[in-house]
């Protein structure tokens, strides 16, 4: 991880309580989604929440807007914070003994988030996934009113409680002041209005030797003055008696919070409890039945990939469009889940080098942009031969970067090439994978289980569309097969042999037939190698 490159964080007013009114407002502003992989005792594992200020810390202090209980102690006070930085968010490292790690690599200070990462607070603490809802989701005005509400006191309020409470009484104080003042006011004015009224009268009664005409129009004008009076006088006490039912029930209210704010404070004699470890549930296999007996009865569910557009925007938020002069595709698939599942190769293609030592041309600058921690956005269309199609973009997938590494890239003579610092993915090691939900019903059966314990000489089926084919094979995705080199898993991945499928249909399904002869999935292909050998990552690591 690289040291800090901004102003250190300080937890400002602005960030949360400014950030939290714009988005009360509704503004067009983005949110981003926490999702809890570990059970406390104010999270359940699986749950989510959606983020809209500008900053909230995590740890166990009772202002944090991530808050943990005390069973996890090795998760300190204040442990790390999430904090916008222009279009982009970075996670902040802030406590002083305990690690925080992302993607399982410990942060030194800061490191900029990307959809599908990990964050762990210390390396046995509670781990948590950062993700960007798709396209206008992540809007915070698509949230509805009453929802932001409640996320505005939970976010925005909740490290400022105490001070807004103290606010609050000193606000109540002078509202009660006003009205104390108002009712006197009152009280002296009707004692004017009963003395402007006795003039009036004694003025009339004088009057005697003024013309009738004249003495008739004087009088209805004084009744109207006094009905005039009372009305107001009526008004305004019922305006002081609604002001004081009022201000009981917010001093009621501020009784309440009070008692709170108490109960919530943490005990100087408190003892931490031992965290319980829970036990990691394994992904069960997909139980719905598509009737899937022949491998054209999967058809509608793969589809071909093919990139639109790459995005680069740097820190200041500017964006580009870069120039691809060679535009990659590949294959995708839905499982009947809701998951769409393909290659991470496909969607973020700037982490891969070619044939193992060489990365393409064109994807130098978006490697390099990355690495100075700048956002690449790809934009990709998904057809399937039904004619089915999806749009989406590369952060809106989950994908596993903890093995990714950092190395340098040499020049013909082994010296240095100048910037050539580059970030790439592993090869292997089940990690070539990547997902997101969709609201698409039906898919591909699959089998995480079978996935991890196929045995010797399996045959499998293989279906997607190679970079040559495209989806200009009417008749559906191109038919490939192979068979399993080794028992269960070789490095995290299957390995095949006699595997006859064109390279470039990265992210393909690769199926294997149940006993009762269904279609059942059990991985996708990352790569192709010579001697008709192939990788494919279990289904099992799609996770």
């Amino acid at each position: 991880m690289v040291q800090r490159q901004t102003e250190p964080y300080r937890r400002s007013f602005s960030g949360s309580v400014g950030a939290g009114m714009g988005a009360l407002m509704g503004g067009a502003r983005q949110y981003y989604v926490l999702e809890h992989r570990t059970s406390s005792k104010y999270h359940r594992a699986g749950e989510t929440q959606k983020i809209i200020v500008d900053q909230v810390e995590m740890g166990r202090d009772p202002r944090c807007q991530i808050r943990f209980d005390d069973s996890f102690t090795s998760v300190s006070r204040r442990h790390a914070a999430i904090v916008r930085d222009g279009a982009a968010w970075k996670l902040v490292h802030l406590s002083k003994v305990n690690p925080t790690l992302l993607n399982g690599r410990p942060v030194t200070d800061e490191w900029y988030l990307q959809n599908g990462d990990e964050i762990q607070l210390s390396s046995n603490g509670p781990r948590m996934g950062f993700m960007i809802p798709q396209g206008d989701r992540s809007m915070i005005k698509n949230i509805n009113f009453t929802e932001r509400f409640s996320l505005f006191r939970q976010q925005a309020l909740r490290p400022y409680k105490q001070m807004l409470i103290g606010m609050s009484v000193l606000f109540l104080l002078v509202i009660g002041g006003l009205v104390a003042w108002g009712v006197l006011n009152q009280q002296q004015t009707q004692k004017a209005n009963e003395m402007l009224a006795g003039s009036i009268a004694s003025v009339s009664a004088r009057q005697d030797s003024v013309h009738a005409e004249t003495q008739k129009q004087f009088a209805a004008v004084s009744t109207q003055a006094q009905q005039a009076t009372q009305e107001a006088v009526k008004a305004s006490q019922a305006n002081t008696s609604q002001g004081i039912n009022q201000l009981r029930s917010e001093l009621s209210e501020l009784k309440s919070d009070l008692k709170t704010a108490r109960e919530e404070r943490p005990s100087s004699s408190a003892v931490s409890q031992p965290e319980t470890a829970g036990t990691a549930a394994s992904t069960p296999a997909s139980t719905a039945t598509n009737g899937m007996t022949s491998y054209e009865s999967c058809f509608p569910y793969i589809y071909y990939i093919q990139l639109d557009k790459v995005e680069h925007i740097d820190k200041k938020g500017r964006t580009e469009i870069f120039d691809i002069n060679r535009r990659w595709a590949g294959t995708g698939f839905l499982l009947d889940d809701g998951r769409f599942v393909t290659s991470r190769r496909i969607i973020e293609r700037w982490f891969y080098q070619l044939n193992g030592d060489v990365m393409d041309e064109d994807m130098r600058p978006l490697n390099k942009a990355v690495c100075n921690l700048e956002k690449v956005i790809a934009y990709f269309t998904a057809y399937s031969s039904t004619g089915d199609a999806l749009t989406f973009t590369s952060d809106q997938f989950m994908c596993d970067r903890s093995a990714d590494t950092y190395t340098v890239l040499r020049g013909p003579l082994g010296g240095l090439v100048r910037g050539a610092r580059v970030r790439l993915a592993p090869l292997n090691g089940g990690k070539d994978w990547a997902y997101f939900h969709t609201a698409k019903k039906g898919g591909l059966k699959f089998n995480p289980a079978k996935s991890t314990s196929l045995g010797r000489g399996v045959s499998l089926t293989i279906l997607g569309f190679p970079g040559e084919v495209g989806i200009n094979s009417a008749s559906g995705p191109v038919y490939g097969n192979g068979v399993t080199a080794n028992s269960g898993l070789e490095r995290g991945d299957i390995l095949t042999t006699n595997t006859s499928f064109e390279i470039g249909g990265s992210g393909a399904p690769v199926f294997a037939v149940s006993e009762s002869g269904e279609y059942e999935v059990i991985g996708l292909i990352s790569s192709m190698a010579e001697g008709m050998r192939g990788i494919v990552v279990p289904i099992s690591a799609v996770r």
